[in-house]
């Protein structure tokens, strides 16, 4: 069995691990769920992934850690456009239920 098998496993795992959360991030905008201390000190190891197997040769760990990198970072973005517009669109529609005749002209 080729020694790197496992290792190219783990790429294609880690080419799907993330999109149901950057989907639903995407979907909702709700970043309650989301630690962004969590994702940058994981998209940092991911860093070092890449340097580590750029070191010793090893394209499987290079790509997984682009790979992981990459998603990493698309949720960081993601977290920072999206902050605080779910809150807001949540206190919004709760003014207008609240309120029903405010939005009367």
């Amino acid at each position: 069995m080729p020694t790197r098998v496992f290792g190219w496993i783990a790429v294609t795992l880690s080419l799907i691990y993330k999109f149901p959360q950057i989907y639903k991030l995407q979907k909702t905008r709700d970043t309650r769920g989301i630690s962004v201390g969590s994702q940058i000190i994981q998209a940092s190891a991911y860093g070092f992934y890449i340097v580590h197997g750029s070191i010793i040769g090893d394209p499987p760990v290079v790509l997984l850690g682009i790979t992981s990198l990459s998603q990493s970072i698309v949720l960081i973005v993601q977290y920072f456009c999206y902050r605080g517009r779910w809150e807001k669109a949540t206190r919004e529609d709760s003014f207008e239920e609240r309120n029903p005749k405010a939005l009367e002209v």
